[in-house]
């Protein structure tokens, strides 16, 4: 009811968790989304400043341009203010010369030439002035071609500053959506941060929902995916919930087992111990039942060791994610959790170190038992040996260890005794003596009566071994035997309660053996005897006490022997 109880709140838990996780992928994709709006934004901010860069080195381009056309236009005045000058200086010269030529009246050939010389120098000043005039107006058109450009670029830088205040205040909201979409991108990721503590806590539930059948007897379950279906839930808790039974079986069985190995490790100890542990005798012995608890002993081990290696998992992911950042009520179940590991840790140290105690004690005891094994198999062969020598003086019989131990099973042996020392009436009790040595192990050579009385030596010898029995019940057990196998039987039972005719046999196994018999020849061989019979109306109060017998009784019951030990 406790596991059922724990696998419904971790069942509640994980649901809630879910509706948290699916409550943090929204508000992710809400997130993701504003990214891509602050990402369009700044791509759409960077493609304004590209174009207000643009436009500013067009200006700055249309500025040189202006300032070195200036610079031609101041050249070329400059050029025609000295030509002008020169041509003026020519001027005045030629008018001095015109002056003197008039004065003179004739001056010569020098004078011509100099006139010449004076026309062909005004002519090279007139081209000049003319080439200096077309060079001017070309600076002129120029100078306003780059005016004209300059007023473009003007007017462009002038329409991007319109467009933004100030390159000042592009660049300050360039930064401000850089910035918001830092923060956009820290927000993303740390609600990526807690989509991943959340799986996190949903992995740390479903191992919870394991741990908690591992308490009981460490089950076996993998449960590794964070959203699994509400129908895959109730699966793996009715899986839980039969390995848990099986579990507790094995864990029942275990427990014992463990009273049974400390019996045998105390008694085992002091002399006549190996009377306790009878039952083990047979082909399904110890030996069986020390492989069931070693074969137990190797699952608890086994579960030990996969509840070991979920604790290293659990503790990678543990000191993966950190509560740190945990809402308060996330920071409680936490530490919730983690008070519950610490007691699931406690429980697996516990089973660990039980596990190791019980197979300790196996180990331990296995020499113990195959000893005690050996000694009550010495016994019940020497008991069997002894009834049958008694009951059987024409025959050898003996037990014998299929193999090594007595657990791998046991096998009756029988042999005929020479003439010579069935005529003597002596024999052995030991392996060796008179005989032909032929020992067989079919008991088809054998009559029906002395199957009879071998089967009935060997129970007898079986039945008492690790306890002295106060009555032994036998029930027409002369029922297919002849009047001499009755006297044998009789015998045996004599041997049985250590009567003083069967000397050399074990000591007193049984105080008393009651047989029902119809056989009044069988019945003259007991000590005393009661005859039954049924009463008036069929009621047992007309039972008639009688001592002695004709045997004309329809049942009857025998006892004989010192202290009514029996036959």
């Amino acid at each position: 009811m406790h596991l059922k109880l724990a696998l419904e709140a971790a069942e509640q838990r994980l649901a809630a968790a879910q509706q948290a996780v699916a409550a943090a992928e929204t508000e992710l994709s809400s997130t993701q989304q504003q990214l891509l709006a602050a990402q369009q934004e700044q791509e759409d901010s960077e493609a304004a400043a590209a174009e207000v860069a643009a436009a500013a080195s067009e200006v700055r381009t249309c500025q040189v341009l202006l300032g070195e056309q200036k610079a031609a236009a101041i050249a070329a005045i400059a050029t025609a203010a000295r030509l002008q000058t020169e041509l003026a200086a020519k001027q005045q010269l030629a008018r001095g010369m015109a002056a003197a030529y008039a004065k003179g009246g004739s001056g010569g050939g020098s004078c011509a030439g100099a006139q010449a010389a004076l026309r062909s120098e005004q002519q090279r000043l007139a081209t000049a002035a003319a080439a200096l005039a077309q060079r001017l107006a070309a600076a002129a058109e120029a100078c306003a071609a780059a005016e004209e450009c300059a007023a473009a670029a003007d007017d462009a830088l002038a329409l991007c500053l319109l467009e933004a205040p100030s390159q000042s205040e592009a660049v300050g909201l360039l930064e401000r959506r850089r910035a918001e979409l830092a923060a956009c991108a820290a927000a993303l990721e740390a609600w990526q941060s807690q989509h991943a503590e959340q799986a996190g806590h949903l992995t740390a539930l479903q191992d919870e929902v394991h741990r908690r059948s591992g308490e009981l007897a460490a089950a076996q379950q993998a449960a590794e995916a964070a959203a699994a279906a509400s129908a895959a839930q109730a699966a793996a808790a009715e899986q839980l919930a039969g390995q848990q039974q099986q579990l507790e079986q094995q864990l029942a069985s275990l427990m014992l087992e463990v009273p049974e190995l400390q019996a045998v490790l105390s008694d085992s100890s002091s002399a006549g111990s190996d009377k306790q542990h009878a039952p083990c005798l047979g082909a399904s012995g110890g030996g069986g039942c020390d492989k069931e608890t070693q074969a137990a002993v190797r699952h608890l081990r086994q579960a030990c060791a996969e509840l070991e290696q979920r604790r290293g998992r659990l503790l990678a992911e543990r000191r993966r994610c950190s509560a740190a950042n945990l809402p308060l009520s996330e920071q409680q179940r936490h530490r919730e959790q983690a008070q519950r590991l610490t007691a699931c840790r406690s429980q697996l140290e516990t089973l660990q170190q039980a596990a190791a105690r019980l197979q300790e004690g196996i180990h331990a005891s296995n020499v113990q038992v195959l000893a005690v094994n050996e000694t009550v198999f010495c016994r019940i062969a020497a008991t069997f040996q002894s009834l049958t020598a008694a009951a059987l003086p024409s025959l050898r019989l003996r037990l014998c260890k299929v193999g090594k131990e007595v657990h791998e099973g046991v096998r009756l042996q029988f042999a005929h005794h020479s003439k010579e020392a069935a005529g003597g009436g002596g024999h052995t009790s030991g392996d060796g003596g008179s005989g032909d040595c032929v020992w067989r192990t079919g008991l088809d050579a054998l009559s029906g009566g002395q199957r009879t009385l071998v089967s009935l030596a060997l129970i007898v010898a079986a039945a008492p071994a690790g306890a002295t029995s106060s009555l032994l019940l036998m029930d027409e057990v002369d029922g297919q035997l002849d009047e001499s196998n009755q006297a044998l039987v009789a015998r045996l039972f004599q041997a049985l309660v250590g009567d003083d005719t069967a000397a050399g046999t074990a000591p007193p196994a049984c105080r008393q053996v009651l047989c029902v018999s119809h056989n009044a020849a069988f019945q003259q061989l007991c000590q005393h005897v009661v005859h039954l019979t049924r009463g008036p109306g069929g009621t047992p109060g007309g039972l008639v006490a009688m001592k002695g017998g004709d045997g004309s009784s329809a049942g009857g019951t025998a006892t004989r022997g010192k202290e009514r030990r029996g036959m």
